[in-house]
């Protein structure tokens, strides 16, 4: 939530959305900024790796490994099921 309210402040009429996906038991974060770029949807959760200027880059690390912990995933995804708004949506779940 931290990084989606980032990156809508410079969006006019800034729109997150939190659903559950019952088929496949996973909730769903999406937004109407800046969409992540597909050859970075796996890099945000490296460590260390940002984007955002004086950002550390351990927010979606730390969520991915706390997620992992206790046998969830957390995964960026550019999928238009999922990535209704056409911005950055992340799914957390168990990875299908």
């Amino acid at each position: 939530m931290n990084n989606a309210i980032y990156w809508l402040r410079s969006v006019e009429k800034p729109e997150i959305i939190l659903d559950f996906d019952t088929d496949n038991d996973f909730f769903i974060i999406a937004n109407n900024g800046p969409q992540i770029r597909d050859k970075a949807l796996e890099d945000i959760f490296k460590i260390f790796y940002t984007r955002r200027p004086k950002g550390r880059g351990l927010g979606l690390y730390l969520s991915k490994d706390n997620l992992q912990s206790v046998g969830l995933d957390i995964w960026a995804t550019n999928d238009e099921e999922y990535n209704i708004l056409k911005g950055a949506a992340f799914i957390i779940g168990n990875k299908i």
